[in-house]
């Protein structure tokens, strides 16, 4: 059968008329974008992480599906290559819920906040330098945070930036490199406010030299701090170094000034003092700055092999207050000494319960004293002690308090702090055991080797610059004692160590003789010590420096 041309063409259209009539050809608009914040007019705030819709007012083709983006945590969202048209765009959170009309045009960055949010604004520009160099700040970011987020500017290659911040008390926030600044500014509506600098010159430097006390009553009479915190802070510049032997230290490159404020820490021990520094030189201060131990409360519990109010604490100027004999009710006692530091509790009576019941089973006279100490022997066994005690002991420390425990006084640490000292001999035993299962260990000796092994320590020791240890000499004067074993936790800082007579006529090797502890995050230390001195003439220099130094890390 042969179709003529014309026939095909008719039939053709026919087909193409009918098709045409049921779907309408669609050609898509070009695009835009949108970005902004969502807000809660009513009050007045961005909303985090609301759920941003999009969905157009007229539906034509595969050109106008909704869109929907997350807004940030500032309530700021962004929806790029949306087609251009008329949308319908809700705004959607747990307790939120609001719609707007939003126009969005072809090739257009729209941008669309509402009102009720605006923050308003006032300029802030100005001319930035960094001193250390005497150059301006090329490339610096600086920013102000606001409650739609942190806007941020940089600066040009003359240190110059220009920006609205929103109005109120803002801090300007200026970053390069290592270079970082703060500026406090007000701003206000619609006004204009300048920082920063007008000439650029590099800040001169000094340093400064001196020494860091407990006390000081001249040349012959003072005790210098070694391991003390000296810095100066000063904005965002701060420097700091540490002294060593007789609390020497040398603070570098400090900014010139004629009073430059600089703080010492010692532990629980400060001070801050004023000092001039000179360009390019070495200024030393004019005497050695003590740290303040006016108000530090001691309380002493007395025992029989050791004597630490007799012989360490008056070495180190602190007097006795008041003196509790066995018996005394709390407040008793007469004031010895107004201007005294020192409580001393009877500890060396048969009834223990005294100290148990009467004092350590009451945290909150416990609590009257920043740090306590336990002569040797103050009590030999604490198993039948007041349930309370090791509970008290734990709250004491917790808040802030320390403790201070030599020889057989370290029953009160085998009761309440397990796991911190490893002792010669089980630690199921009390102290007072005569039958060689305790810890009581050791053996009378003198002369014997020792090391202290920190070098804030050794320094206090007389360690030569540049020396972290320092070789001592011991004397042990009790036929018993409690041995600490070489190797102790991790979490246990040991100070000493030395050779260690034993009962059995052996001798132990690098026997731990002085540790410190800290059983709570942020509370306070424990200190315990073989060291015990009940007369200077049975003890060494070295073992008294030690007990004197070793009392500022309570």
């Amino acid at each position: 059968m042969r179709f003529s041309h014309r026939f095909l063409f008719v039939a053709s259209l026919a087909l193409c008329t009918a098709a045409c009539e049921e779907e309408e050809y669609v050609i898509c608009p070009g695009s835009g974008s949108v970005r902004g914040h969502v807000c809660n007019a009513a009050s007045e705030n961005f909303v985090p992480n609301a759920t941003v819709t999009f969905t157009p007012k007229t539906i034509r083709g595969n050109c106008f599906a909704p869109v929907t983006v997350k807004a940030a945590e500032s309530g700021y969202y962004v929806v790029e290559h949306i087609a251009a048209s008329d949308y319908t765009v809700t705004y959607t959170t747990d307790g939120f819920n609001d719609t707007r009309e939003i126009k969005v045009d072809e090739n257009v960055k729209k941008s669309v906040e509402w009102p009720e949010c605006v923050e308003p604004t006032g300029t802030v520009k100005g001319r930035l330098c960094d001193e250390r160099t005497g150059l301006w700040v090329n490339g610096g970011e600086v920013s102000v945070s606001t409650k739609a987020g942190k806007l941020t500017t940089t600066t040009d290659g003359e240190g110059k930036f220009s920006f609205e911040a929103p109005r109120g008390e803002r801090v300007i926030h200026v970053k390069n490199k290592d270079y970082e600044k703060d500026y406090n500014v007000t701003v206000a509506e619609g006004q204009e406010i300048i920082i920063g600098e007008e000439a650029c010159e590099p800040v001169q430097h000094g340093d400064i030299t001196g020494q860091i006390c407990s006390y000081y009553d001249g040349e012959s009479d003072n005790y210098m701090l070694a391991g003390s915190q000296v810095f100066v802070e000063m904005g965002n510049f701060y420097q700091s170094a540490e002294t060593g032997a007789q609390g020497k230290f040398i603070l570098r490159g400090i900014p010139v000034g004629e009073s430059i404020t600089v703080h010492a820490k010692h532990n629980r021990y400060s001070t801050s003092f004023t000092a001039k520094v000179n360009a390019n030189v070495e200024t030393p201060l004019d005497t050695p700055k003590c740290v303040d131990t006016s108000k530090i409360k001691i309380a002493v519990v007395t025992g029989y092999h050791d004597k630490f109010e007799e012989n360490v604490l008056p070495a180190l100027k602190f007097d006795i207050y008041q003196k509790y004999n066995h018996g005394d009710d709390r407040n008793l006692p007469p004031i010895l000494n107004p201007s005294g530091n020192v409580t001393v509790i009877d500890g060396r009576n048969q009834d223990q319960h005294y100290i148990t019941d009467t004092f350590l089973g009451n945290l909150a006279w416990m609590q009257d004293f920043d740090i306590i100490i336990f002569n040797s022997s103050a009590f030999q066994r604490l198993d039948g002690a007041n349930s309370s005690v090791a509970a008290n002991i734990n709250l004491y420390l917790q808040g802030g308090g320390s403790i201070y425990a030599s020889d057989y006084a370290y029953e009160i640490l085998r009761i309440s702090l397990r796991g911190y000292i490893d002792w010669v001999g089980s630690e199921d035993v009390p102290s007072g055991d005569k039958n060689g299962n305790s810890a009581n260990q050791g053996g009378t000796g003198h002369g014997y080797d020792a090391q202290a092994i920190k070098a804030p320590l050794a320094a206090a020791l007389g360690a030569a610059a540049g020396e972290t240890t320092k070789a001592i000499k011991m004397n042990y004067n009790n036929s018993n004692w409690a041995v600490m074993e070489s190797s102790q936790p991790a979490k246990t800082t040991v100070w000493i160590k030395g050779d260690a007579p034993l009962t059995n006529g052996n001798n132990l090797s690098n026997a731990a003789l002085l540790v410190s502890f800290k059983p709570h995050e942020n509370g306070g230390t424990v200190v315990h010590s073989s060291i015990t001195i009940k007369s200077l003439d049975q003890s060494t220099p070295d073992m008294l420096e030690a007990l004197k130094y070793i009392f500022f890390e309570l």
